[in-house]
């Protein structure tokens, strides 16, 4: 990375000292992780931890998130979950219709 460290970096991303990028709603960005994993039959152990690594990284993420900026539980924010007749299986079935 080029001279400067975070600070220079948060500077070219127009990010606040709130985190949000300047002018804009502060909501989750999208994370993009580009790695090469399960490549072949011995990069199973490493590819597994690596995984492991990146869901504990958006998971304290998110609680960060969370902590900072709360939201309502779900039920009380009207979030209800309903099933689709596309999903559920046949009557009888194991598989989806």
């Amino acid at each position: 990375m080029g001279g400067g460290g975070l600070g220079a970096l948060f500077e070219r991303l127009q990010i606040s000292a709130e985190g949000a990028p300047s002018g804009r709603a502060t909501m989750m960005q999208s994370v993009l992780f580009k790695v090469k994993l399960f490549r072949g039959p011995g990069d199973f152990e490493r590819s597994k931890q690596g995984l492991l690594w990146m869901l504990e990284a958006l998971c304290r993420i998110n609680q960060g998130h969370l902590a900072q900026f709360p939201y309502p539980p779900l039920y009380r924010a009207g979030v209800r979950y309903q099933t689709s007749a596309r999903t559920e299986p046949k009557s009888g079935s194991t598989s989806p219709a």
